[in-house]
């Protein structure tokens, strides 16, 4: 028998979201209608796509790994906030982005955001 290193679920999460090809492709779709409303052109996204992309938004915001899991929960949050901008009286999506939201353990979104920036910025310090 071979001595399987455990893993929690979050980390199969982390690995299997990373570079999903399906995934990318409706971020692409969702970032091309997000613009086309902020350019009050028609948009739209099938209830399969809008569907798929709140189960991975809320599955992007549980995964984790040591070097990845802020970038994933910022893609999710980026996920959820432009749904919200296309679709802000939809009661699945206002659902979705509160359990979203949730995985910052009740604390302001903003507080995550910069303290990634610090960090970014300072192990960029005297590089230059």
């Amino acid at each position: 028998m071979m001595n399987e290193e455990k893993k929690a679920l979050g980390e199969y999460l982390y690995e299997s979201l990373e570079n999903d090809a399906y995934l990318k492709k409706l971020e692409t779709i969702l970032t091309e209608q997000f613009g086309r409303k902020q350019a009050d052109q028609p948009y739209w996204i099938s209830n399969k796509q809008l569907h798929d992309l709140l189960r991975f938004a809320d599955l992007l915001s549980k995964s984790f790994n040591k070097a990845g899991s802020l970038e994933q929960k910022l893609r999710a949050m980026a996920i959820m906030d432009k749904l919200k901008f296309l679709y802000p009286e939809h009661k699945t999506v206002e659902f979705f982005k509160r359990s979203v939201e949730a995985q910052y353990n009740g604390k302001p979104f903003i507080t995550e955001l910069e303290l990634a920036k610090f960090n970014r910025e300072s192990e960029h310090e005297g590089e230059e």
